[in-house]
């Protein structure tokens, strides 16, 4: 129960996904769904993976890949994932699948004439149980897309909001298969949803000193050191 209360004390005290304008509808929901495919937004592309924290105590660096995205022939709300992630350089697989919950129709003048989406959904990552330290990812996912005049969707909000730039943020918690414990975890592509005090850089995300230990080292160019090419290529 404490861990539970623990983590719900996160939550709430992180960036709300979707500030909205108006209600959800379900047909929209199930139009936007049935009429776009969101496989090459849902996959990573950069080539050592997507950044994120593990636990909350020390925010250990954590690594996701989501290599293969399958929209469910049936049901135009479900994906199929199929990746690894890597922690502490441990590399272990992973399938599972994200759900569209909401769809929500958003007026913000900074856009381009078109139409706004905030998307939220839910997700469930099972790492493969024959490895040690497995266990699953869950929790809530939320990103925005823009969509043009030509119904072509696009991810404007790096061009939007620039240094400020959070998308395709997940946010849940890791369960062991073994000791049952959950560890709180997060990551997405550019701002993390942290604390400030965790988060202390102006232009880019950079974790507070005391962390940097825990797999955020960098070298003179702003690499991470510990940030191979394709690490789920060579699992350990």
């Amino acid at each position: 129960m404490k861990t539970r209360l623990i983590i719900l004390g996160i939550f709430l005290s992180l960036r709300v996904f979707s500030q909205h304008t108006g209600q959800q509808s379900e047909t929209i929901k199930k139009t936007f769904c049935a009429e776009n495919n969101l496989e090459t937004f849902l996959k990573t592309h950069d080539k050592t993976g997507t950044t994120g924290f593990f636990d909350t105590t020390n925010y250990w660096r954590i690594q996701m890949h989501f290599e293969s995205i399958v929209k469910d022939k049936s049901n135009p709300l479900v994906y199929h994932i199929f990746g690894a992630s890597r922690h502490r350089k441990t590399v272990t697989a992973f399938e599972g699948t994200i759900r569209i919950k909401h769809v929500f129709p958003v007026n913000d003048k900074r856009y381009p004439p078109g139409k706004i989406y905030d998307i939220d959904a839910e997700y469930i990552l099972s790492e493969d149980s024959t490895k040690k330290f497995s266990g699953k990812f869950e929790g809530k996912s939320g990103f925005r897309l823009h969509q043009n005049s030509r119904n072509i969707l696009s991810d404007l909000e790096e061009r939007i909001f620039g240094n400020r730039y959070s998308n395709f943020t997940y946010k849940g918690i890791w369960t062991a298969y073994k000791s049952r414990k959950t560890i709180v975890c997060c990551w997405g592509n550019g701002r993390l949803p942290v604390p400030k005090k965790i988060d202390i850089g102006d232009k880019a995300f950079s974790i507070a000193d005391k962390y940097i230990k825990y797999g955020w080292k960098k070298d003179n160019k702003g690499n991470y050191l510990d940030n191979p090419s394709e690490w789920w290529k060579k699992p350990l």
